[in-house]
Order: structure tokens, then sequence, then C-alpha cells
């Protein structure tokens, strides 16, 4: 007989395996299971032993979306045919069923020790905290421990989407401890026999950089660095031509350990979890005013949330799904949740709005959300120009070992989500949606969290709490007929509420008559299952009940395309001075249709944000509407423009903004502090200008963006600028918008290490402005010197040599003569790179001493980055490695000084190299 969950380890005759064939043994005998489906059935149980799992879980589980029409009759055989094999003999009067059913679902007890997979999970985490700790031969005895539970692939004979996403999270685990085992043989003087391991490992995992590493180690260990520098070799190349990129900073520092014969002295096998990255995200939005009605649903979000950081449990719950219709509180239920578990995961906490359901923006793709995840997590940012896979490996990496919460919002479905998803068991994913999410329940193993509308008291609660506990029980029957024309949504009665407190002369009686007066109003809040309608009728309200200044303001503010609108653009748009505008925001957030989330900036809760754009298409007329957005582009052109030329001046007119005064007026680091901040929305501004026939002023932003994208290393959004930006100008004729964006395009794919692409911008700009008869040396035209120094760079790349040097004597002496040391140094720092590849070393450090001092004197620090590592590099190729090593010390301190880990990147590269040539 088998023992309950509550039984001793005394008592325990039973053991389930679930690593190798599934199957149980009762007193040491194969008990039969019988066919895939109960034997999948009971897999999926013994994943979950001692937690109730639902009849809904269990077909989830076991056939994901693809639900036959049988599936619960499905479920209720395999049951059957599940109890007849584990407890034949089983009497109603026996004190212990081991598969038991109640209303609530199906549960299996099982001692924990009894499943093999919760003593291999046990075994590994303690053979990580003795690694941890330095206890290297018990490390590897507890990996012996966790290795020795399996008996072939993980859940054999089973089937299912959750059997599938559990058998490939078991097989990373267990690679991870194969890992651990190797280095702990490295650090307890068996290198050879991990040497072996690692051969057979690497080979079934050609792309693994840490078991590279590890063997790298081993064979530098057991005297064989040639051959370890083999290794090193062999990997760069598979990650270069499989993924197109150069193998992570921990495997290139053992490469220059092994050159340098510096891998002895320190124990660099100990790398349990990735470098620590400096950032700890708090992105958690602010809680919602007067949360209420979901204690039942916060409870069970919270106990799930505590499950998946219990150590006793085995933290088997890492997702939570909140599905739901619109305007119903999903977010709200997940921001308040996370807040209260917050202290669990002390690692950060990352917030990422999906915009699954926004009308007027695509859907992030899962590409364009791993890059924001990335960044909220402080990852290099040449290592976002990586393809959607590598960024998912690389997430992946950044969280392992790390107790990190990540909250996404507003998914569309499951293949947004997917790649998304933590792989720690340390980390806990909160995933809103309006879709149920079938499949990360099924396959991924997601507990799912179903948010409903309000009950009627609920309702009642949330109108006391806003319009005080007095107003509503003064007539209680009134009050809740207005709840129910709300639908009950809680966004609709917010705003319903606040239509009432916002006014000393307004009832809930007046508002409720409005709406028996109002039949279309009452068909759409009538209708529970359509909250669209809904909302949209709750909107009109509030809308219509606006002062006609503000209603106007709404309903332009709506045309914005950016996520977020502050104090400066919001004057443009409404065509009103930056004090007027903050009064019209202002009064938009009492009436709850705006929400403020900073000092100057303002945000629309998404569907707020569609309805006000539905406003301006059906209220405004065309003709206003399109002299606000041409305002809005305007100021942003001209605020571009002003940026531009304070972080990079010199770089030529660009011709529309003739009429348009400044917008901005900002010292060099509030022009860097700008940039930053400002780039995605110019961005939005940039796509929308394109979109809306602004073609002229589209090829102008683009143009604008490029200094502003150059001082923050932005380079892949710089990309997507020009791609627009080129469209337009071949749409409105502009050659030397094209020939300018050719130009910027080479030098954005310079600086990705894509230099075929580079030197087919370069030429593109070369054919471009050549046929427009374009001096570079010339002001007439708009040439200038900066466009001269990058094709003098892209002619070098061509080999074209004997034209280079003269472009960019030229161009020197011109911008001396103007007095532009921006534009000096710029070609300066050409001239010298140019000089350096030349081999004429001496004469290309001159010139980036000259550089350098320009540039400090000046005070442009991201371009001081740059010449101060070009005239490191330039230094390491004349052989003067220890000057080479100054400047690129010099040039680290500065790029961590501006945070701008792409310049990081690339002067440690160079640092590493002075190095190993020492």
């Amino acid at each position: 007989m088998m023992t309950s969950a509550s039984g001793s380890r005394s008592e325990t005759r039973t053991s389930v395996r679930l690593l190798g064939q599934v199957g149980v043994l009762e007193a040491g005998a194969e008990i039969e299971l019988g066919a895939p489906g109960p034997r999948s059935l009971f897999a999926v149980l013994a994943l979950r032993a001692n937690a109730t799992v639902t009849l809904d879980q269990l077909v989830d589980a076991l056939w994901g979306e693809a639900v036959p029409k049988t599936a619960e009759g499905g479920v209720y055989t395999y049951v059957s045919a599940l109890r007849k094999a584990l407890q034949p003999d089983w009497t109603r009067g026996h004190p212990h069923r081991l598969l038991t059913s109640s209303r609530a679902g199906y549960s299996l007890l099982l001692p924990t020790e009894s499943i093999d997979v919760r003593r291999f999970e046990e075994a590994a985490a303690e053979a990580r905290r003795r690694w941890s700790v330095d206890d290297f031969s018990q490390a590897l005895a507890h990996c012996d421990l966790a290795l020795a539970q399996w008996q072939g692939p993980a859940l054999g004979g089973a089937i299912g989407p959750l059997v599938t996403a559990e058998r490939a999270r078991l097989e990373a685990l267990e690679l991870d401890v194969q890992e651990i085992r190797c280095a702990a043989l490295i650090e307890t003087s068996s290198a050879a026999d991990a040497v072996s391991a690692l051969a057979v490992l690497s080979a079934a995992n050609p792309l693994r950089e840490r078991l590279s590493e590890l063997l790298m180690l081993g064979l530098y260990r057991t005297g064989r660095q040639a051959e370890a520098l083999d290794v090193y070799q062999s990997i760069r190349r598979r990650l270069i031509d499989e993924l197109g990129i150069e193998p992570g900073q921990a495997l290139r520092q053992m490469q220059e350990r092994v050159l340098g014969g510096a891998a002895e002295a320190e124990n660099l096998s100990r790398r349990p979890q990735p470098p620590v990255v400096g950032v700890v995200p708090a992105q958690l939005p602010h809680e919602v005013a007067h949360f209420t009605g979901r204690d039942g649903e916060l409870r069970r979000a919270t106990e799930l949330c505590e499950a998946a950081t219990s150590d006793a449990l085995g933290g088997f719950v890492l997702i939570l799904a909140i599905d739901g219709p619109a305007g119903v509180g999903k977010t709200a239920l997940a921001v308040q949740l996370a807040r209260q578990v917050a202290g669990s995961f002390p690692d950060g906490q990352l917030f990422l709005d999906l915009r699954g359901f926004d009308p007027r923006a695509a859907a992030l793709t899962s590409g364009d959300a791993l890059e924001h995840l990335l960044r909220g997590l402080g990852a290099d940012p040449e290592l976002l120009q990586q393809n959607a896979t590598a960024k998912a490996g690389l997430y992946r990496s950044l969280l392992t070992g790390r107790k990190v919460l990540v909250v996404l919002d507003n998914a569309v479905d499951v293949e947004q989500v997917r790649p998304l998803l933590p792989g720690s068991r340390g980390c806990l994913a909160v995933v809103t949606s309006r879709n149920r999410l079938a499949g990360l329940v099924a396959r991924d193993g997601a507990t799912r969290v179903s948010v409903e509308v309000l009950a009627p008291d609920a309702s009642l609660d949330l109108l006391r709490q806003v319009l005080g506990a007095e107003l509503v029980e003064s007539d209680v029957p009134l009050a809740r007929e207005l709840a129910a024309y709300c639908g009950h949504l809680p966004l609709a009665l917010r705003i319903a509420a606040e239509r009432i407190a916002g006014s000393d002369h307004y009832s809930i009686g007046d508002l409720v008559n409005e709406l028996r007066v109002d039949g279309d109003r009452l068909d759409s809040l009538s209708t529970p299952d359509d909250e669209s309608s809904a909302v949209r009728a709750v909107f009109s309200w509030s809308y219509r009940a606006l002062k006609p200044a503000d209603a106007q303001a709404f309903r332009l503010l709506g045309l914005h395309p950016a996520q977020e609108v502050g104090v400066p653009d919001a004057a443009a748009l409404l065509a009103i001075d930056e004090p007027a505008a903050r009064r019209q925001l202002d009064s938009l957030v009492r009436w709850h249709l705006l929400e403020q989330v900073g000092r100057d900036r303002y945000r629309f809760h998404d569907l707020l944000r569609v309805y006000a754009h539905e406003c301006a298409g059906l209220d405004e007329p065309g003709s206003s509407a399109g002299a606000a957005i041409e305002r809005l582009i305007g100021w942003y052109l001209a605020a571009a423009v002003r940026t531009r030329e304070i972080l990079a001046p010199g770089l030529g007119q660009i011709s529309s903004t003739a009429a348009v005064q400044a917008a901005v007026r900002l010292t060099y680091d509030e022009a860097m502090t700008w940039a930053g901040g400002h780039l995605t929305a110019l961005i939005d501004v940039l796509r929308m200008a394109a979109h809306r026939g602004f073609d002229q002023s589209a090829a102008d932003l683009a143009t604008a963006l490029g200094a502003l994208c150059h001082s923050t290393s932005r380079w892949t959004e710089w990309l997507g600028a020009i791609e627009i930006g080129q469209a337009a100008a071949r749409r409105s004729g502009d050659r030397l918008s094209q020939g300018r964006l050719a130009n910027d395009a080479g030098l954005v794919h310079h600086f990705l290490g894509q230099q075929e692409e580079a030197v087919a911008g370069h030429e593109a700009a070369i054919e471009i402005l050549t046929d427009l008869e374009l001096d570079p040396g010339q002001v007439e035209a708009g040439g200038d010197q900066v466009i001269a120094s990058n094709l003098a760079v892209a002619y070098s790349m061509m080999g074209r040599h004997l034209e280079v040097l003269p472009l960019l004597e030229d161009a020197m002496l011109l911008a001396r003569q103007r007095g532009n040391r921006f534009v000096e140094a710029s070609v300066a720092d050409s001239l010298g790179a140019v000089l350096s590849s030349l081999g004429r070393h001496d004469e290309a450090i001159e010139r980036g001493l000259r550089c350098v001092a320009l540039l400090r004197a000046e005070g442009y620090e991201h371009m001081l980055g740059h010449a101060l590592t070009q005239l490191g590099e330039s230094c390491l190729r004349a052989g003067r490695t220890d000057d080479s090593v100054r400047h690129l010390g010099d040039a680290l301190r500065l790029w961590r000084g501006l945070g701008d880990q792409w310049g990081e990147r690339r002067s440690l590269a160079g640092l590493a190299e002075a190095g190993a040539s020492r």
C-alpha cells in the first residue's frame, strides 16, 4: 500500500520514476500503468504531487489547445484506470487513498522523497549551495546523487504539452548539474575526468559557452594549452556562423587567461551563475487607488507566488496567467499582487506592456519585448543587436540564479509571451491578457487566475470608497442600478463615480436618469459580454460633460503616437503655452481621463487612449486634427534639431526647420538626458509623420535623429529611423537627405560590426552626393565635412586609399577656417583611424591626440569616448602598449560615467587585447 503525503520516511515503500520511463514501484515491484493516456495523467499528477489539479488544468496539460470533444470523458477514464492500477484493493474504510478527488479536482498524495524528480531537485539545490561556499567535494557528491536519479530520458512514455515543457526544463536542469559536477572535478584535482565528460557534453551542446569555458580550463589544467585554445576558436566560429555573435565575456576572459598562463591561480570554474548585473530593476507602476473586490483572487494569487519561492514545495509555480475581459482590472490585480510579493524577489521587478490589444499600435514582437526586458536588466547594448533566439538565451542567462518578478501586461497570445518567460525557479512571471492563454497552462505549467466583473456587493463597495459611504447608503437601490448600468466593470464604475464626485450639483440619481433616457447607452451598458461597448459608453459620460476646451484637449491628445505625453509637446499639439497645457492636463487627470506618471509626464489608460483617438476622428474637423499633428511633428523636429546642434554642431542645416523656432534650450548634459529620454517618442512621431504623408518632415527628422542616436549608442533604433527616413526622402525627392541617411546607414552598420553593409551604405552615399555634385568642402548646397569624413572612411574600407587623405585634409582645413572644433575633432578622429590602418602610426597618434585635446576643451563627452578608444587602438597597433592601456582606461571611465555600455564593451575589448600583447 502507498503511504499518504503525511507518512513518515520509514513508512515509504513507494518509488515514483519520472526521470526515465514513467512508472511506479510498490515495495520494489513494478505497477503496470497501462496505455499512454493513464501514464501521462499519472505523470502530470506526480509532477504536481500533493496539490489539487483541476479538471480544466488536466485537459490543458494533456491536450493543450487541440482539445477533443471527448477530453473530459477521457480524463475520467484515465482516472478510473489509474485507481485500479495503483490501489486495486482500496476500500472506503481504508485510511489512505492515493488518488483523491474532490469538487476542486484531483490530487496524487505522495511523500516528497518517493519521487525521483524531487530527490533530483533537492540534491541539485544542495550541490549548488555547497558550490557557492567553496565546498567542492560535497558539491561533487550531491551532483552525483542528483544524476543517479536519472534512468533514461525524462518522462518517457508520457505525452502532452505539459510533459513536453517539463521534459525540457528537467533536461536543462540536468545539464546545469553536469556543469557544476565538471567544475567541481576540476577544483578537486580531477581535471582529466572533467575533460572526458565535458568533451561529450560539448559535442551534444555545441553552442553552450559555459561547457566550452570549462573544457578549456580542464584542458589547460592537464597541460593541453593548445587544445584549449582550439576549443575557443571552434566555438567562436560556430557562434558567428550560426548566431552572428561573438563569444561572451567569460569565454573571452578564459581565452585571455589561457594565453597569458593565468588559469592556475584562481578558481576560474567557480561561476555558478552569470556575473551580477549592476541594475536592480524596480519598474512596477503605482498601486491603483480604492482597490477592492478582489480578495479571493489576490489571496489565491499570493499563495501561488509564495509556493513559487518555497523550497519546501519545490517551487513548482513559475507562471501566473491572469485573464479576463477588457476593463475588468487585470492590470490592477497584477500590480497589487506584484507589490505585495515584491519582497520575495530582491533582485528586481520588471514590468512591460506588450500592447496586445492596442488597435493603434502593433503588439510588441517577442524580439522587441526581449530588448526592453534586457535593457531593464542592464544588458550590454551591443548584445541587443542579436536575433530573437540569441536575445532569449541572454535573457534566461541573466535571470539564472536571480530572484526576479516579471509582469507581462496585455499579452496578445502564447507565442508572444513564451520567449519572455524566465527559466530560473527563483523567478516568477505574472502575465495578463484578454485571451485565455491555454497554452501557457498546458505546455508551460502556468496557473490560471480568471478575473470576472465585480460581484454586485463588491461594486457597491467600490462606489462607497470613491463616493463615500454616506452618499451610497442614502439610496442603495439607486446605487445598485448605477452599478448594473456600468456592467460592474471596475473601470466604468470609477469613471461614473468620478463624474458624480467631481461636481457639487450632480447626484447618482441624475446620472441614472440620463442613462434611462438614452436607449443606445442602456443597450451597450446592459450587455455584460461586450465590455468595450460598456467602457466606450462610460467614457462618453465624462467626455461629454467636459468643457469645450477640455473636450478638445482630450481628443487632440489622442492623436499623440507615443505612450506618454509631456507638457511641452502637449502645448504644441494644443496650440497653447506650457502653463495652460499643464492646467489642461491636470484637469483631465481630475476626471480620471489621464494619469500623471511624473512631474511633467502624463499617460492615457490604453482603452481611454483608443477612445480619445476615436473622438478625434468623429468630433474634430479634419483640418484642425491635421494642423495639430503638423504642430506636434514640427515641435519634435525643432527639438531634435536643437538637441542635434548641441550634441554635434556643424552637421549642416536641415531644410524644413528654417521657420521653426528652437523648441528646447539645453546644456550639453541636459541635451544628453533629453535625447536618451525622448528617443522612443521621437521615433514614434517619425513613424506618424511618414504614415500621414509629412514626408519632408519625416526625412528631416530621421536626419536630425542621427546625432541623438550616435550620442547614446542606440544603433538598432537609429537603423530603424534611417529606413523610415530614406523611404520618406525618396517619396519627397529629397536627394540630399537620401545621401545623408545612406551615409548614416553606413556608420551604423560600422558600429554594429557589419562591414559589408557599412561599405554598401557609404557607396550609396557617394553615388548620391556625387550625382548632386556636392563638394564636401563647400558650405553651399548643404555639404559638410562630417560626411566627407565618413566617406573617407568608406573609401579606406574599399581600398581606395589614394582618395582618402586629400579628402580628409581638405575637410580639416575648412573646419579650421570656420572655427568648428567639433567638426575638426570628428575629421581628426577619422584621419587617425585611416592613418593607423595605413601603418602611419606616428601621424595617426598625433591626429588622435589633437582630437582628444579638442574634445576635452569643448566638453563633447560622447565623442571624446570614441576618440580615446580610437587613440588607444592606434597606440596598440604602433606597439605602444602602455599608452594604449592609459587611453583605453580613460575611455572606459568616461563610458561608464555616461552609462554607455556599448562604449564600455568596446574599450574593455581593447584593454583585453592590449593585455594579451604585453
